[in-house]
């Protein structure tokens, strides 16, 4: 599992086998999915982005669960600032700039071996010396600001560096190539709004840097990832099992219970689907069953997409007194979980057929059934009910709707 941030102090995490990302709402352990798969979670200012596992392809979350666009294709680094997207190309021979629109984009610079972005700038390091360049905001106007580091972080108004020994935090004074001794040693540092932050080599706790120079601050132990928000620091335990929030006093820090220690890997998960999407009244008995839980508001240790839009309107959800609403909202609970777990391509070759024949199944059913002890419904409305059952079928099939 890993974390990042966005602008508005929004928190995001890929799950430990990277099948799902996940947004913090608030309040607790609050947490939602909103996309995936995902390989890396890029986030800042200017919003969040994530690559694609198999191919690397990147794309931006437009804000509502599981709507994602893919902007661009791989790159070996991206970096986000307050108002742009930036990427390195595979080879690393050219940094380009998204538009913002579509999957355009702008080339400004090239090669470098690192990009690192913030509210400060846009900052690339040299693939070969690892000296450090600023980008001035023009199309190929670079300017060389430091040497090479073992790593580097941006806030909100500096950036900061790591000798390459790791024994010296410095901080660029934002002019020429001046730099001022802040710190150290240090193992990683980590920048944002809410300031800087640096781990120690050795142990791995972190500290937070209070603004004068050698003035800094412990406040938590080892984490296996570290995210900065605008007015927050989130760490990830060393089991990554567990997501917290430091408080902004002392060493108290918030539990935020990671979502991989909650929701069980995709196999298992594929596995539940599967079984709530096989034929038979058994099958339609524990959907039922699962789906009472869900109304009820008992915990969900898979993590379903409960949503829908039951039965499509302007498709009736009931006819000639039969009712559809519970195959529908079985049709999308299929449609929805297999695509999340599956992606499209996959859906569409192995799981759409064996959900679409289920809701014929549940729909027949719901035609058939005859009401205890007097059951009004004619026998022509049975008739009549199957005609718009098929109907039904025949849509899903053929649009893939749900």
């Amino acid at each position: 599992m890993s974390v990042t941030a966005i602008g508005g102090d929004q928190l995001f995490a890929i799950s430990s086998d990277h099948t799902a990302v996940y947004r913090w709402n608030g309040g607790g352990e609050n947490w939602s999915r909103v996309g995936g798969p995902a390989g890396e979670l890029y986030g800042g200012g200017a919003g969040l982005f994530a690559t694609e596992p198999s191919t690397g392809a990147i794309s931006k979350y437009d804000g509502t669960p599981n709507a994602w666009s893919q902007i661009g294709n791989a790159g070996a680094d991206f970096a986000v600032t307050n108002d742009h997207l930036y990427g390195l190309s595979p080879d690393q021979t050219t940094i380009t700039e998204w538009t913002g629109q579509g999957t355009d984009w702008t080339t400004i610079g090239g090669p470098a071996g690192e990009l690192h972005g913030g509210g400060a700038g846009l900052f690339a390091t040299e693939p070969n010396t690892g000296a450090i360049s600023k980008y001035d905001g023009t199309p190929n106007a670079w300017s060389q600001i430091g040497n090479a580091g073992a790593d580097f972080a941006v806030t909100n108004d500096h950036l900061y560096g790591l000798s390459p020994d790791q024994t010296t935090i410095t901080e660029w004074a934002g002019q020429g190539t001046d730099w001022t001794t802040i710190g150290g040693p240090a193992g990683e540092l980590h920048g944002g709004g809410a300031g800087l932050f640096a781990t120690e080599p050795n142990t791995g706790a972190i500290s937070k840097y209070d603004g004068t120079p050698n003035a800094w601050s412990q406040i938590g132990n080892a984490g296996a990832d570290f995210a900065v928000t605008n007015d927050h620091l989130y760490g990830l335990s060393p089991d990554q099992t567990t997501i917290t929030e430091w408080t902004g006093q002392g060493t108290d820090w918030i539990s935020r219970k990671g979502v991989a220690s909650d929701l069980v890997a995709s196999q298992e998960k594929l596995g539940r689907v599967n079984q709530l999407t096989t034929a038979g009244a058994d099958a339609t008995q524990d959907w039922f069953t699962s789906l009472s839980g869900h109304l009820r508001g008992l915990p969900d240790r898979y993590g379903f997409n409960w949503t829908t839009n039951r039965c499509n309107a302007p498709a009736p959800d009931s006819v000639a007194g039969f009712d559809f609403t519970n195959a529908c909202v079985r049709h999308d609970f299929g449609y929805r979980n297999y695509r999340e777990i599956l992606g499209e391509d996959s859906f569409q070759r192995t799981a759409k057929a064996r959900v679409d024949s289920i809701f014929l199944q549940d729909l027949t059913t719901e035609c058939q059934a005859r009401l205890w002890p007097y059951d009004p419904r004619s026998d022509a409305s049975r008739s009549a009910c199957m005609r718009v059952a098929n109907i039904y079928y025949s849509t899903v099939v053929a649009t893939g709707t749900g």
